[in-house]
């Protein structure tokens, strides 16, 4: 997209506050450039829930999962989304999402249970790993059990990817 065409789409909305031991090198008085959601909404095709679909009910092990059309599909919803931000959105009234984090992550974890409650879900949470019975010795498939138990969605952040795939093969909801 040439420069002044992506201008007419973006909004520059400044950082935070930041006070900085060293100068940038160039400053140019913009932080930074991203879309502003009412603009992405208005001047794009409408949303194609085809493509979409195609992630429905899947894990999400991988970014190789995501084409130019579905992140392009998932930026419109989202757009769409941003803007309904201070209406009540309730598709996802009937569903809980468990968030599992085994590694410290506090901006990964809120950000998906914030998400959820703004679709109007409900969320259980494993903020430290030595509170589940991982730290008591159970199995992958144990943990698996119970997420399959409790919970319509996943997510989790380990220190092991490949402790993420094994415990994929004993899920029965998606795993992101």
């Amino acid at each position: 997209m040439e420069r002044m065409e992506r201008k007419k789409y973006m909004v520059a909305k400044p950082a935070a506050k930041v006070v900085h031991d060293v100068e940038p090198l160039q400053p140019t008085g913009v932080v930074g450039l991203c879309p502003d959601p009412l603009r992405v909404y208005q001047h794009t095709d409408k949303i194609t829930l085809e493509v979409i679909k195609k992630i429905s009910y899947t894990s999400v092990l991988s970014a190789d999962l995501f084409d130019k059309d579905l992140l392009c599909e998932l930026c419109k919803v989202a757009a769409y989304l941003q803007n309904k931000k201070r209406e009540s959105i309730d598709i996802l009234g009937d569903k809980i999402m468990a968030a599992a984090f085994f590694e410290a992550s506090t901006r990964t974890r809120l950000s998906f249970e914030s998400a959820m409650l703004r679709l109007g879900g409900k969320t259980i949470s494993v903020a430290d790993a030595k509170t589940t019975g991982v730290a008591k010795g159970e199995s992958l498939i144990d943990i698996g059990q119970m997420f399959n138990s409790y919970a319509d969605l996943v997510v989790v952040r380990h220190t092991q990817q490949s402790s993420i795939h094994e415990l994929s093969k004993y899920m029965r909801i998606p795993l992101i």
